[in-house]
């Protein structure tokens, strides 16, 4: 996908004007091209993200790196079904 399916949103979470990484009908996705001695958290920009995808019936698409650590709360949203998360470099 190509940077040009980008949307603007208000979070729902927090009020914040947004702007997903990609957005399709069926998919809203952020990128996170974090290092590999980061461990991303369920930060707000996420909760907004995936408040925005469930009020507009699309699956929350989250991108990272091969092998990046990611903290429990994440994990949890990724093992409920919430997130799914999916190799930066595989195409959605």
């Amino acid at each position: 996908m190509r940077k040009k399916n980008r949307e603007r949103y208000q979070g729902p979470i927090t009020g914040k004007d947004r702007i997903a990484d990609i957005s399709t009908p069926t998919v809203f996705a952020e990128i996170k091209n974090i290092g590999s001695k980061t461990i991303q958290c369920l930060s707000s920009q996420i909760k907004d993200g995936i408040a925005h995808a469930k009020n507009t019936f699309r699956q929350y698409v989250l991108k990272l790196p091969e092998g990046a650590k990611v903290t429990k709360p994440l994990q949890n949203q990724i093992d409920s079904g919430k997130v799914k998360r999916v190799n930066i470099n595989d195409q959605h």
